[in-house]
């Protein structure tokens, strides 16, 4: 396929996608800083209503962000560890952002925080990581 084929096929599902995120971060004001309770009203969008593809994908989009950046800042072998831990098999999309919907409409005490600090919230809820146990100062763990 050709570049200039490729850019044909990319370009409107790019603009399809990003126009969302455009309209999620501006208002009339300039932009703004989004809360959970946004992003939950954002990923709940019937697919009847216009734009609901465009809402998901956003939803998604943002979802997938904060999981792979938690993966890459926070890896299983580092100190202090992961902030939450996924199961294996992971949930899909679907499940994880309906999970999250549930969540908010759960403990809309925090549909006021920021997007980030309230999606990291309710992973830590939904996902704990098991406690590791840890070696006290002094002692030799056994053989």
């Amino acid at each position: 396929m050709r570049i200039a084929d490729l850019k044909q096929l990319l370009l409107p599902a790019a603009v399809a996608v990003l126009l969302p995120a455009a309209a999620w971060a501006q208002t009339a004001e300039g932009p703004r800083q989004r809360t959970l309770g946004d992003l939950a009203r954002l990923c709940s969008v019937p697919a009847s209503q216009d734009r609901a593809a465009e809402a998901m994908a956003f939803c998604h989009g943002y979802l997938l962000g904060i999981g792979d950046f938690h993966a890459a800042a926070f890896p299983a072998s580092s100190r202090p560890g992961p902030l939450f831990c996924p199961p294996s098999p992971q949930p899909t999309l679907t499940q994880v952002t309906g999970s999250l919907v549930a969540w908010v409409e759960a403990h809309p005490q925090y549909a006021g925080e920021r997007a980030i600090d309230g999606v990291t919230r309710w992973a830590q809820a939904t996902y704990p990581c098991p406690t590791q146990p840890s070696t006290a100062r002094g002692t030799r763990p056994a053989r």
